[in-house]
């Protein structure tokens, strides 16, 4: 489930606190904090997955999600076709497995309204494990997932660092 700061309300019977947060119970500190680490992407959801849930729901399968820092977005449009070869390449080498599924999405957003970004591009990229959980604890595969998803994340974000380090933008 999203890691957010809920100062009004407790966290619920499957969540912990964490730095203020309610996260999954099961979700590991050195997982939560090396998430929260990251030099370009900040995590926006992170779920070990819950296996009360219906059959086939969603929310049986373990995910991360991340967006790029809001330092790096502006004009990451404009650097896209370079970022965009290398991450296909990269991806591919990272997160072609059997057992994850990811989709990285450029977005271009106009808003009117009120808002104080009327025109802003987002970058996400959402990772799933394509196993559902199956027991209250955290099963030895999902662990292994996680793991594994970390190792991948940490280097996704290093080589987008590089590319967008490499213009003006400052962290």
């Amino acid at each position: 489930m999203p890691a957010r700061k809920r100062p009004h309300r407790e966290c619920k019977e499957y969540e912990r606190l964490w730095n203020g947060l309610c996260v999954d119970k099961n979700l590991d500190d050195d997982w939560l904090a090396r998430l929260n680490s990251l030099q370009c992407l900040r995590p926006i959801s992170i779920c070990e997955g819950h296996f009360d849930q219906k059959i086939g729901s969603a929310k049986t399968f373990p995910h991360v999600k991340l967006r790029l820092k809001d330092q790096f977005l502006p004009g990451v449009a404009s650097h896209w076709e370079q970022l965009r070869s290398v991450l296909s390449n990269e991806m591919q080498h990272l997160f072609h497995t059997a057992d994850t599924h990811l989709e990285l999405e450029l977005k271009f957003r106009f808003r009117w309204g009120g808002s104080r970004f009327p025109y802003r591009e987002n970058l996400t990229v959402r990772i799933h494990c394509r196993q559902a959980r199956k027991t209250e604890n955290m099963d030895d595969l999902t662990h292994a997932w996680f793991e594994q998803t970390l190792d991948r994340i940490e280097v996704l974000d290093s080589l987008i660092g590089h590319q967008l380090c490499s213009t003006d933008h400052s962290t």
